[in-house]
This record gives C-alpha cells, structure tokens and sequence, in this order.
C-alpha cells in the first residue's frame, strides 16, 4: 500500500524521502512527473534517484499542491502480459489513465487488459460474479493498492492515490465482471 502525504506550501520548502521506496510526484495541473531524471514543472524539482539504495532524496518545491506518493517495491503484485511501464500499461491499451490492471477470476492473474489474457492464457476469461465484486481484484498502477471490484466501479479515481482511471475501461466491464 502506497503512502500519501499531501503538501501544500508557498516557500522553498526541502522534503527528504528514503530512496529505498520507488517514486512518484503528481502535480494538480501538470499530470504525473518521475524522479528518475531532474524535473523542472509547476515550479517542481526533484534530483536523480541515488546510487546508493538508503540515501535520501531531497526534492525542493517552490511553489503549489503537490501528491507524494510512495510505491513500495516490496508490495508489487505481478503483472502478466505486454506490459510496457510499471503503471500497468499494455501495448493494448497505454494512455495516461491506463493505470490499472484487472485480477482475472478464471486465473487469479493480474494483466493490464483482456488482451493480454487471451494472448498468454490457453483458457478464456471467466468473469466475476456479482457475488463476488467485494472481492480485492483490481490494482492502481501508480500507488500499487488493491481494490475491491465493487470499489473500483463506483470510482472514476483511484480512492488511495486519487490517479484518474480511463472512463472507456467502463466499456469492457462484461468482458470482466457479471453487469
């Protein structure tokens, strides 16, 4: 489970963070940013990912909102398919709002789209029964937090990280869940 700490501020304010975790920085009005090289967006800079696994990465923000969130390594859940970053895009499907991927109930494989199922798998997808949509079986990309089925269809956003989801993923529901 990822950890959130919203910060808002009008000065230079330095923030350190142990860079044992991997991370990622929402802005409001500029979309998801990455660490992984110096950041210069909505007044937001951020340094590179240490060499070392323990030392602290400072970030200096200067002015704004921002969304720290901090993704676990040691919480990844696997992912099958064409995967192509670790926000659980697809070659299927890999828009900014692609960020989740789907616990199939035939399997109990996570995989970014029905696509990647029928590609990897040698059997065809069996959907969730309404019975079972308390059940935790979708996984946000950007926070890595399990959610139930019944959670994730009554949300346009993630309820952990607030990550927008693709609203045309609706569209698919009858190929995953009993609607």
């Amino acid at each position: 489970m990822a950890t959130i700490l919203p910060l808002t501020f009008n000065a230079v304010l330095p923030v350190s963070i142990n860079a044992s975790t991997e991370i990622n920085i929402s802005a409001n009005a500029t979309g998801k940013l990455s660490e992984e090289s110096t950041i210069k967006a909505a007044n937001i800079t951020s340094s590179t990912t240490p060499a070392i696994p323990n030392e602290l990465i400072p970030i200096i923000m200067t002015s704004g909102t921002i969304k720290l969130i901090v993704k676990r390594s040691d919480n990844m859940v696997k992912i099958y398919g064409k995967v192509v970053d670790d926000e659980t895009r697809c070659e299927h499907y890999a828009s900014e709002k692609d960020i989740i991927a789907i616990k199939f109930y035939c399997c109990g494989k996570y995989y970014p789209c029905y696509k990647c199922h029928q590609e990897a798998e040698d059997h065809s997808i069996q959907r969730w029964p309404k019975e079972e949509f308390d059940q935790q079986a979708i996984l946000c990309g950007v926070c890595q937090t399990e959610q139930t089925i019944e959670t994730y269809m009554n949300h346009n956003t993630c309820p952990e990280c607030h990550s927008p989801f693709n609203e045309n993923c609706r569209l698919h529901y009858p190929i995953y869940f009993e609607v």
